[in-house]
């Protein structure tokens, strides 16, 4: 197994922010929200909050968050961590599967499973739905980036013409991409 090496102040940002979350649940836990507004758009344009709950009221979680402090501040960042729960043949039988072109492997559509595909059963399902000329289109180009203009243009005109307000801006994705086509195998529940 390859080493991973721990950024320290990545670890420590993130952590920070898992504790603040942590805080936030229980602070928060049966208050009412905020009422919902008739404006679709006031949901689009929001200013993250870097607000904090105030500390000590709720002791057991403090508690767990100095231990986890204390933990994480026992750690040596400057090794590189390199412990598996597989065993070099476990290793070595996965990697010989990942690399052989015969196998396609894949998450399941449910249940966090993973399935071992012959490829050319896999090819084969795709080329079949893909085929579907119902449901799929063959294109000669990626029409990604002149979707992206019709949609900016006419959210841009319908603001500069008070038909929506300038919060739809935020509808316009910046760096669009073209989806990919994957397939997903099913898993059945055995008799």
């Amino acid at each position: 197994m390859e080493a991973v090496s721990l950024n320290e102040f990545r670890a420590c940002r993130d952590l920070e922010l898992f504790f603040r979350r942590l805080r936030l649940t229980p602070f928060f836990h049966g208050k009412e929200s905020s009422p919902p507004t008739d404006d679709p758009f006031s949901r689009l344009q929001r200013t993250p909050s870097s607000w904090n709950p105030p500390r000590g009221q709720f002791p057991a979680l403090e508690l767990f968050i100095n231990n986890c402090r204390r933990d994480i501040n026992r750690l040596n960042f400057s090794t590189p961590l390199s412990h598996s729960n597989l065993s070099p043949s476990e290793r070595t039988a996965i990697e010989s599967l990942r690399k052989n072109p015969d196998w396609v492997i894949k998450p399941a559509d449910k249940g966090g499973a993973v399935v071992v595909r012959n490829a050319d059963l896999y090819k084969a399902e795709a080329t079949r739905q893909l085929s579907d000329t119902s449901s799929y289109l063959s294109l000669d180009h990626d029409p990604t980036d002149e979707h992206q203009a019709t949609i900016s243009s006419t959210i841009t005109d319908f603001i500069n013409s008070g038909s929506l307000p300038s919060q739809a801006s935020n509808l316009i994705v910046p760096q669009p991409r073209m989806a990919r086509f994957y397939l997903l195998s099913k898993i059945h529940k055995p008799d």
